[in-house]
């Protein structure tokens, strides 16, 4: 815990996997956040919020992807309603530095 009235400040950090690292071809499969509260020194003081989402990728999840990450066709990638996972972003993780 901070010291009594010591500063702290709101960060996220974001995990992406992909079905590549070509930008103009591959796909974010999976995307992961974790809101957490840390003092101005660095030090992490509680985590607030998680999210976790799968994205349908348009092509097979190439084999070298699933052996990277263990995320296939069959346990992955499974469609959504992103108008809804967006408003989930936007109430679970708004903070200072949101922009709507």
């Amino acid at each position: 815990m901070p010291a009594f009235g010591q500063e702290t400040k709101i960060g996220i950090l974001l995990d992406t996997e992909t079905t590549g690292l070509d930008h103009r071809k591959d796909e974010v499969i999976e995307l992961g956040m974790v809101k957490f509260g840390y003092t101005p020194d660095g030090r992490i003081i509680d985590v607030t919020d998680t999210f976790s989402a799968f994205n349908e990728s348009s092509e097979p999840i190439p084999a070298e992807i699933t052996a990277l990450t263990g995320i296939t066709d069959e346990n992955g990638g499974r469609p959504q309603d992103r108008r809804g996972r967006r408003e989930r972003l936007r109430r679970r993780f708004r903070g200072p530095g949101h922009r709507a």
